[in-house]
């Protein structure tokens, strides 16, 4: 049976679901401070202005099994990117396709968004990076460069990692 995904915005029904999920890679984050950023990037949801976004990943019981928090940064060489600075996906039978979804989807955004680039860090997970080359290499060139950065990311922080790290292309 093929799985298939729902990807979108987080609702405020998801935050606490979510938090299971982002638990997993920020193992240090509380649930209040998950509730707190949540809400604070919910109440600014529809504002004009860069910010942060959360997206998440749901199977069509509506139980999440992907979540990426990303925001518009400006890259010294790429110029505005979307930047998910937390990508997160959690499936035991189909992590490639999971993960290649919430890529075509952050794609769509990127480019309705107008943005230049997309980077997306991995937290040095392997397999996680090796599934998004394959994907990078199964899908023609749109015009819109995507970066890999293989960096860990910094347990309970919720912060964006810096721009001047090694990337891979």
């Amino acid at each position: 049976m093929p799985y298939t995904y729902q990807v979108g915005p987080l609702t405020a029904e998801q935050v606490d679901p979510a938090y299971c999920v982002a638990r997993l890679f920020a193992g240090a984050l509380s649930l209040e401070q998950w509730r707190s950023f949540c809400r604070a990037v919910l109440e600014r949801e529809g504002q004009q202005g860069e910010h942060d976004q959360i997206h998440v990943a749901t199977n069509a019981r509506g139980y999440i099994h992907g979540l990426c928090i990303g925001s518009a940064t400006m890259h010294p060489r790429r110029g505005r990117m979307l930047d998910v600075w937390f990508f997160a996906v959690m499936s035991v039978g189909d992590e490639a396709g999971l993960a290649g979804e919430m890529v075509q989807y952050l794609r769509a955004v990127a480019k309705a968004g107008a943005f230049d680039g997309l980077r997306i860090q991995t937290f040095g997970q392997a397999a996680l990076s090796r599934h998004l080359d394959l994907y990078e290499s199964e899908h023609p060139d749109d015009g819109l460069p995507m970066v890999l950065e293989p960096h860990a990311f910094i347990p309970g922080s919720l912060a964006p990692q810096p721009m001047d790290l090694p990337v891979k292309t």
